[in-house]
């Protein structure tokens, strides 16, 4: 098979690395976040737009990979590293909760792995939707914002019979851009812009 593409860590990731390096807290990184809705939601088919979601946001498929000493990532396979239901019917809040923060406390695996997962959850209350634990390596918090927002909308407009919504935009291309960006002379000149703004 052939060597996938493969492209340096971005300004920002790098920084998650150094964090990462140097925390002895490993999860550092996690970004857990939960979006539920009050209604009584298919869990089933919510599931299934939940895949359908990961599968078409290539944010999924970065995978980081060591070549010698160098840190670099690829696109790979789009998935969570988990993707299950749990359904808190009959159950306490606080036993909802303490499941959230202990996926949360857990630090994701970051090399040729995976860097998220997506729990489909019913709530004691009976409130439905999504709790996540991303790796701030592959998302921020409007990029997972946008991810739930997917994942409702593939939902209800299969139930509705409704138009898809759009994918989301790739996130290789904007890395691409900021990979650019490094390496072009408009970053020396905001350099020297800034350097300038805050010696003043």
């Amino acid at each position: 098979m052939a060597e996938p593409r493969l492209y340096p860590l971005s300004q920002t990731q790098q920084l998650n690395m150094w964090s990462r390096s140097f925390t002895i807290h490993k999860q550092v990184n996690n970004i857990a976040t939960s979006a539920l809705v009050e209604a009584p939601l298919d869990l089933v088919a919510l599931r299934a737009a939940a895949e359908e979601a990961v599968g078409r946001n290539d944010s999924f498929g970065v995978r980081l990979t060591k070549r010698g000493r160098q840190q670099r990532q690829y696109f790979g396979e789009r998935r969570a590293l988990v993707l299950e239901t749990v359904d808190f019917d009959g159950r306490s809040v606080a036993e909802m909760e303490a499941f959230f923060h202990k996926v949360a406390r857990k630090p994701l695996p970051i090399w040729e792995s995976p860097l998220a997962k997506v729990y489909i959850v019913r709530a004691p209350d009976g409130a439905c939707g999504l709790f996540t634990c991303i790796s701030h390596f592959v998302m921020d918090s409007w990029a997972i914002n946008l991810f739930y927002r997917d994942v409702f909308g593939l939902y209800f407009a299969h139930a509705d019979g409704g138009t898809p919504p759009d994918p989301v935009l790739p996130f290789e291309e904007m890395l691409k851009r900021e990979i650019a960006y490094e390496a072009s002379p408009r970053l020396d000149n905001d350099r020297a812009f800034w350097r300038e703004e805050l010696a003043s």
